[in-house]
């Protein structure tokens, strides 16, 4: 275990520690083509990425794909950690089976290959235990969100209202078709 010391953060230091964020580290292929990548990942930019990668899953989704298995989502991952802390994958198209035909490439681009043992552990374990915390969060918000459904929903029942359908419409946005699926 390495020797506890105290951390106090003042201008001159929490200056120091945010420079890090900004610095380019230059990665030279053997072939002598280059790129740079960020050691250090800004906790801000790591949100960035990671609601960047959201909107794609959500596209690709939307677009009949699905990521089944672990292998293929940490695939996915991986490319926007190259595309948002490195200067290797530029102005990918927006428009999005433009934007899958590249990133399938690029999964099989031995530059891009080449850049996962440059970038520090620490930094790509954080990005993971992030999006793991964010995941999580997301499940607990679900959570709550349904029994809050359901508190809401037990109220307006007990209540003997005239329009107690049009009100769980408004309320929970809920069709008489979907209460009836409920109960």
């Amino acid at each position: 275990m390495a020797k506890q010391k105290k951390l106090v953060l003042n201008e001159g230091n929490i200056n120091d520690i945010d420079k890090e964020y900004d610095t380019l580290t230059k990665i030279t292929f053997n072939d002598g083509a280059y790129t740079e990548i960020y050691k250090k990942f800004k906790p801000e930019k790591v949100d960035v990425m990671l609601n960047d990668f959201a909107s794609f899953i959500q596209d690709y989704e939307k677009h009949g794909g699905s990521v089944n298995n672990d292998k293929e989502f940490v695939k996915y991952l991986y490319l926007f950690i190259v595309q948002h802390f490195s200067t290797l994958v530029q102005g990918l198209p927006s428009e999005f089976a433009s934007r899958l035909n590249l990133l399938d490439k690029l999964t099989n681009n031995r530059y891009v290959l080449g850049l996962e043992e440059h970038f520090d552990k620490d930094e790509l374990q954080y990005v993971y235990t992030t999006i793991f915390k964010k995941i999580e969060a997301l499940q607990k918000m679900s959570e709550v969100d349904k029994e809050l459904k359901n508190q809401m929903r037990e109220k307006i029942e007990s209540m003997e209202l005239e329009n107690e359908d049009i009100i769980k419409k408004i309320m929970l946005g809920e069709d008489v078709a979907d209460e009836q699926a409920v109960h």
